[in-house]
């Protein structure tokens, strides 16, 4: 009788492992070493090389440094500036205040907005835009004259590529004053000013 050699047998023809016929879904076969093999799951010791989980790292970090940003009128809108402009190769900020995801992926997005009454109180709405759609709904503060009220978020963006993300305030008639973002200045020695408004954004990096 002819001898085939098993390399040149066809793969429809050849026999499965020794236990695949009672292995469960997603068993992968493992070499016990001792010549023998056995069909189990994966354990995460099993692993010679782990994988490393990054989680998000910061992409951008931008703030306002004027002393304010104000609507000029009631019941005017105003885009918010986040500084001069900078950009990423994943995201880029312009010097009007749009934020495009020049990549698409997971992002993580804190923002900061320092409102203020001005000398009179006013009541200030805000809300966030994707490519010039609400986001969120509108939020509303109301501070007090000659006081400053910071807001901050950070919400999880899952953006598409060219996505294009603003921010709006708008001074309501209902107010006493116009009001916008104003900046504080620390009486001690050495210590900036508060932005007017800052974001800082990160991109999720995954498991490598």
């Amino acid at each position: 009788m002819a001898q085939i050699q098993h390399s040149a047998i066809s793969d429809s023809d050849r026999h499965e492992a020794k236990g695949a016929s009672t292995a469960a879904i997603n068993q992968a076969l493992f070499a016990n070493g001792d010549g023998t093999t056995t069909f189990r799951k994966i354990n995460y010791s099993d692993l010679n090389v782990k994988p490393t989980t990054k989680g998000y790292l910061l992409e951008i970090n931008s703030s306002n440094t004027s002393a304010t940003q104000t609507p000029g009128a009631t019941d005017t809108e105003l885009q918010v500036v986040f500084g001069s402009g900078t950009s990423t190769s994943n995201v880029a900020i312009s010097s009007s205040g749009a934020i495009t995801f020049s990549t698409a992926g997971q992002y993580a997005v804190r923002y900061g907005l320092a409102f203020s009454g001005g000398t009179s109180g006013a009541v200030l709405f805000f809300r966030l835009l994707v490519n010039g759609n609400p986001l969120e709904p509108t939020h509303r503060v109301a501070p007090s004259a000659n006081e400053i009220t910071e807001f901050c978020e950070t919400f999880l963006y899952d953006a598409a590529a060219g996505d294009i993300l603003t921010f709006q305030i708008s001074s309501d008639s209902a107010g006493a004053g116009v009001g916008g973002l104003a900046q504080a200045s620390p009486n001690a020695s050495g210590w900036s000013s508060t932005p007017t408004a800052e974001v800082s954004i990160y991109k999720f990096s995954g498991i490598q």
